[in-house]
């Protein structure tokens, strides 16, 4: 129950940080951009992100990492390795907003995943603030 407390606390204030831009999807949304990664991207045992065949990767530091999505158009999914934390939804147009509050991003979970569909884009950072980000050299499926 403290953990819980814990971790919808922090989600709070990441939700807070990232202001007014960023909302929560519904379960059923968050179901379809799941369905949409799983055939696109391949993932460990552990929930950790792989390289596939086709795919291109890049390691790095997130403030980085985010400057290489497209910031033009579509949206950004934010989602943690705990799937009891509910999934945000954010401008591409607001990279900025998220690279300034990375750390209150970060601190939700120990694995936070940003996707961004358009450009079949995924980053994975772990809580250190250190990432990988695979893209496809094409919008196929892997």
């Amino acid at each position: 129950m403290a953990l819980e407390m814990v971790m919808s606390v922090l989600f709070a204030e990441c939700l807070q940080a990232l202001g007014g831009d960023a909302k929560v999807i519904s379960a059923c949304e968050a179901e379809v951009i799941f369905s949409d990664i799983g055939k696109k991207f391949q993932f460990s045992v552990s929930g950790s992100l792989q390289i596939g065949d086709g795919c291109l990767s890049k390691r790095g530091e997130a403030r980085k990492l985010l400057d290489e999505f497209n910031k033009e158009s579509g949206g950004l999914y934010i989602f943690w390795d705990d799937a009891a934390v509910p999934v945000l939804e954010i401008p591409a147009s607001c990279i900025s907003k998220i690279i300034s509050c990375i750390d209150d991003v970060l601190a939700v979970g120990f694995k936070t995943y940003i996707y961004q569909s358009e450009t079949v884009t995924i980053m994975e950072v772990s809580s250190f603030g250190t990432g990988l980000l695979v893209s496809h050299d094409s919008a196929g499926e892997v």
